[in-house]
């Protein structure tokens, strides 16, 4: 639990300072500062205990420059960059022994798309949680609807993607593997069942090369989703901070106080729809192919792993297309194909013409088998 609340304390500080810091990713320096203030936040949080900022002070970010040639100078922190990462954890002795370099830097791919999951899913909830509290939302609330509405649509993908990397970590795996630690019978035996863990892990979180287009499709989901909540976020404020142009006649001079904007706001409700203002429409656009784009890389995501699951090759695969494909939600042509394979059944009609009566007596029970009935007759 204490691991957890430090995880999510975390996730939320680096997606704060996501949006504070709009810094490039090819000053090197800028990088470094950029995430060691977000573990030293964690440090500091003052609603932890102090074993948690303890915890959470023993964390080191590191980076590999080795993945930023691919970055431009005017590259933009990206959920997808964030794979050069590096979390290296203090151990303390005598536990260094278990904790090989290979160990740790396993681990640390690991958390890092943890963390690239987790973050996406702080922005999106923290943006639903305090959309209605904005200054300007009594006066764009049928707008927001269908954009509330993506943004439900989106949250939904990003916590099915997480619950299952949770259950995957807490399955029945690792007290097998902790019984083969507990009763190996040298150092070599309990590193080689620790490290047989964390690639069983790793091709459970879709982190093997051979997952490689997994991992980008879902990172290029991650990518629009950030671009989706950025850019309704901006629509939203630039709203607030210019309420009088927008809204002139549930504006006066007079109305100074919010409450009494508030009122005036919700006593008379305007028809303008500010999406379609010539200052949104460069937004609206962009909102409009984030939005595409997700549905349409999910869609692909959810395609792609249903023909794994087919062919056997992952058998786990199975538990995450069942979340992410509840009600055939994403892949639409399965349901489809049900659909016709319902439509095709015989109507209950004529299904219901086919029961045998009642027997003479009026009894529930039903008369003899007809064929029992064809044979004595076609004897005599």
């Amino acid at each position: 639990m204490e691991q957890q609340d430090v995880f999510n304390v975390f996730s939320e500080r680096l997606v704060a300072h996501m949006q504070k810091n709009p810094i490039t990713w090819a000053d090197s320096e800028l990088i470094n500062s950029f995430h060691q203030s977000a573990v030293q936040g964690v440090f500091e949080d003052n609603s932890l205990s102090s074993f948690q900022r303890q915890l959470g002070g023993q964390l080191c970010v590191r980076v590999d420059f080795n993945l930023l040639d691919s970055t431009t100078s005017g590259a933009k922190i990206d959920i997808a960059t964030m794979k050069c990462l590096e979390f290296m954890f203090a151990v303390q002795q005598p536990l260094q022994v278990l904790f090989s370099a290979s160990i740790l830097q396993k681990y640390s791919k690991l958390g890092v798309f943890l963390i690239q999951v987790k973050a996406v899913e702080a922005a999106l909830v923290k943006f639903k949680s305090t959309i209605r509290h904005r200054r300007s939302y009594s006066f764009i609330e049928d707008e927001m609807r269908q954009l509330l509405i993506q943004l439900a649509d989106m949250l939904h993908y990003t916590k099915s993607l997480l619950s299952y990397l949770t259950s995957q970590i807490s399955n029945e795996e690792w007290p097998k593997y902790c019984q083969v630690m507990q009763t190996s019978q040298s150092l070599a035996e309990m590193n080689g069942a620790h490290e047989q863990y964390l690639d069983h892990l790793l091709n459970r979180f879709f982190l093997l090369d051979k997952h490689a287009t997994v991992i980008q499709y879902i990172l290029t989901t991650f990518n629009h989703i950030l671009r989706f909540v950025g850019q309704v976020d901006e629509f939203v404020s630039v709203v607030g901070r210019n309420m009088h142009s927008y809204f002139p006649d549930c504006w006066s001079d007079d109305d100074e106080e919010s409450d009494s904007i508030t009122r005036k706001s919700q006593r008379k409700s305007s028809n303008i729809r500010l999406l379609g203002h010539p200052d949104f429409r460069i937004l609206q656009s962009e909102m409009t192919r984030s939005s595409t784009e997700f549905k349409r890389q999910s869609h692909f995501l959810v395609v792609m792993l249903t023909a794994m699951q087919k062919h056997g090759a992952s058998p786990h695969v199975n538990e995450v297309v069942t979340q992410l494909n509840y009600n055939y939600f994403y892949h639409q042509q399965a349901q489809r194909s049900r659909t016709q394979a319902q439509s095709q059944k015989p109507p209950p009609a004529m299904q219901l013409s086919h029961v045998p009566p009642l027997n003479r007596a009026g009894s529930l029970c039903p008369p003899p088998t007809p064929k029992k009935l064809s044979r004595t007759r076609s004897v005599h």
